[in-house]
């Protein structure tokens, strides 16, 4: 006889009605069926801790009430039977009635009983001949809870050598268990090795990473590994955390890889160690303003080694350079970006040519080279075969090539490509971009309060990937423009006098925080924050950075200054400032030329703003329209 209190035989006798009884509410319940994965035995229970303890005070406790229902479920089954589930519960949420019989050592019947005494009692379900599968992830691992670490260790072990005769292609599982027993480090690395290249193969690079990792703590295990094995391994594990974003990790593995492959004396080794970090990505291959002058000598050495003529290793090589040289004021970059490019050509291989355009794209900027952009874009999307990870860099180009001349109908459709890619194959940094691509439209709409949410969003998004402080960089930066064009800039100026004092703070934060000082009323500090100009790198910030100096110079009166900017910004009077990135922008430069030339007296600031309203008319965006009007409403007031 049941129980009033105890649970019913079988949870699949539950009525329908009954499936979830709480008054705690529609969303309580949806939550609930959630937690459960919509087991009607698991829902009920779960329902009626709510009602008992309130749902407020349960919410802590609701895993833990159905854990306690499951052990007295499980410790009325025969002793037997609770040893066999447990067993499986080692294997997996789903196994193979043969691997656990090897498992187990169990005799035919003893087995049988138990998966059946399991499937009775609702822990099981058998999704095809042969195989069972725990009803809930609650249940599977309630059982592996109960026993102990030692005897865990050797389950596993035991389940590796099975899966390893009955299926010896699951890697996964293999790597899993054997990493889980402990005992074979050779062998384990072998299988995570082998796991994490077909985790690479369906674009699970975050998997992969982890992988990889178990693998070399393996190698370190067993007192015997070659050198050369641990390396070959590193630079797969630099590969994969590159791909997932997480770019401090990858490059700090590299650069202990690169010091280790030294001494062995082989280029091609050392070529390889160097460029696994290269993988396509349009954020900053290191932290912004900071050169890495160790890495670029070994670089320039190890291709001086090299044998001359067409080689991948060089190609990459160059790229290497492109990338680490994008923010410095060498021309070294750009030189070797375009060798790159024709090398790769001429090559005739689409991962190297992915990767060359690539750095090509982030030295382009050397020279403005917007157009050189776009079409490195198309040629890019242009190409046969390619993976995905290439398709979706391919688009953010072209999102970026399309923001940068204020064609933002042609960007949205290329950032909705990139998006669906992103969506499809797990790639979080893809989906950065277009997160912070969607924070900037949001903004030009005039939905400012929805484009600052955004903004912080995307920046927690990007911080989680480990990607430098590109995070916390870009949202500010978003939000500093963000207030500029609303003529409140000060509001940042306590985030930024922070930024300022912070010794690893990128080098542009001084004027930023010098104009938000400057609109604050604090003219004498911001003079003294700005200092003395610096020289603006021509890279992907030089025009926003321009025209924040040309706005400085006009807060705190340096008609110099002013000038010079004047000058700079005067060719790319039909660009909007910063939005070559895709993530933020202030306004059209022919608006800010409109200042300048009114603040030095120049003629044509009417005819400035006219075209800044033309720009804004054609991108269809508010804040710059009603930016502009206002202007020519002042101008024509004087």
């Amino acid at each position: 006889m049941q129980d009033a209190a105890e649970e019913p035989a079988h949870p699949g006798d539950l009525p329908a009605q009954a499936t979830c009884t709480s008054p705690v509410g529609d969303q309580s319940a949806a939550a609930i069926a959630e937690r459960t994965g919509g087991n009607p035995f698991f829902i009920k229970e779960t329902a009626r801790l709510l009602d008992s303890e309130g749902a407020q005070a349960a919410a802590t406790e609701v895993l833990a009430g159905v854990r306690d229902v499951l052990r007295r479920r499980i410790a009325r089954l025969p002793a037997a039977a609770q040893t066999i589930l447990a067993q499986a519960a080692v294997i997996g949420t789903e196994t193979d009635t043969g691997v656990l019989g090897e498992v187990a050592g169990a005799d035919e019947n003893v087995l049988l009983d138990a998966i059946e005494a399991g499937l009775l009692t609702g822990l099981l379900t058998e999704p095809a001949a042969g195989r069972i599968r725990f009803a809930h992830a609650l249940v599977r691992d309630t059982l592996y809870q109960s026993l102990s670490r030692l005897r865990r260790s050797r389950l596993h072990a035991r389940a590796g050598e099975a899966i390893e005769r009955h299926s010896p292609s699951e890697a996964a599982a293999l790597a899993h268990h054997f990493v889980e027993a402990g005992t074979d480090p050779v062998k384990t690395a072998r299988y995570c090795q082998l796991a994490a290249a077909q985790a690479e193969q369906r674009f699970a690079y975050r998997e992969a990473a982890r992988l990889w990792e178990q693998a070399i703590a393996c190698l370190d295990q067993a007192s015997d590994t070659p050198a050369r094995d641990r390396l070959e391994t590193v630079l797969r594990l630099v590969g994969a955390l590159a791909q997932t974003g997480e770019l401090v990790r990858a490059r700090s593995w590299r650069r202990n890889a690169v010091r280790a492959a030294l001494p062995l004396a082989d280029p091609a080794l050392l070529a390889r160690v160097i460029t696994a970090f290269d993988v396509p990505r349009l954020f900053q291959a290191h932290q912004y303003g900071v050169t890495d002058h160790e890495l670029l000598e070994t670089v320039e050495q190890t291709l001086a080694r090299l044998p001359p003529g067409d080689d991948p290793l060089r190609c990459r090589l160059l790229t290497t350079l492109a990338f680490e040289l994008a923010d410095t004021g060498s021309e070294r970059g750009y030189q070797a970006s375009a060798q790159a490019v024709e090398m790769a050509r001429r090559l005739g291989d689409p991962s190297l040519l992915t990767i060359a355009i690539n750095g090509a794209h982030m030295q382009s900027f050397r020279h403005d080279g917007l157009a050189e952009r776009r079409s490195l874009g198309k040629e890019l999307l242009a190409l046969p075969a390619k993976p995905v990870t290439t398709e979706a860099l391919a688009h953010l180009m072209l999102v970026r090539a399309d923001s940068g001349s204020a064609d933002f109908d042609a960007a949205d459709l290329h950032a909705a490509q990139a998006a669906h890619i992103a969506d499809l194959y797990d790639l979080p940094v893809v989906a950065a971009h277009v997160a912070y691509y969607r924070a900037l439209r949001t903004m030009l709409d005039g939905n400012l309060a929805a484009a600052e949410d955004l903004y912080q969003r995307a920046g927690a998004q990007l911080d989680r990937l480990g990607v430098w402080q590109s995070g916390t960089a870009m949202s500010r930066l978003g939000r500093f423009c963000l207030l500029l064009m609303q003529d409140r800039v000060a509001e940042i100026t306590g985030e930024l006098d922070r930024a300022y004092r912070d010794l690893h703070a990128p080098v542009y934060v001084a004027e930023l925080y010098a104009l938000a000082l400057a609109a604050s009323g604090r003219t004498a500090e911001a003079r003294a924050a700005a200092g003395e100009p610096r020289s603006i790198p021509r890279d992907v910030l030089w025009l926003f950075l321009t025209g924040i100096r040309g706005l400085l110079a006009i807060a705190i009166d340096e008609r110099e200054q002013a000038d010079s900017a004047y000058q700079a910004l005067l060719p790319y009077a039909g660009r909007p400032a910063g939005a070559d990135l895709a993530i933020f922008t202030i306004w059209p430069v022919a608006q800010i030329l409109g200042d300048l030339a009114r603040y030095l007296g120049l003629p044509g600031s009417q005819a400035h703003y006219q075209h800044a309203l033309a720009i804004a008319e054609q991108a269809n965006a508010e804040l710059w329209r009603e930016a502009a009007k206002r202007r020519l409403r002042a101008r024509s007031a004087e």
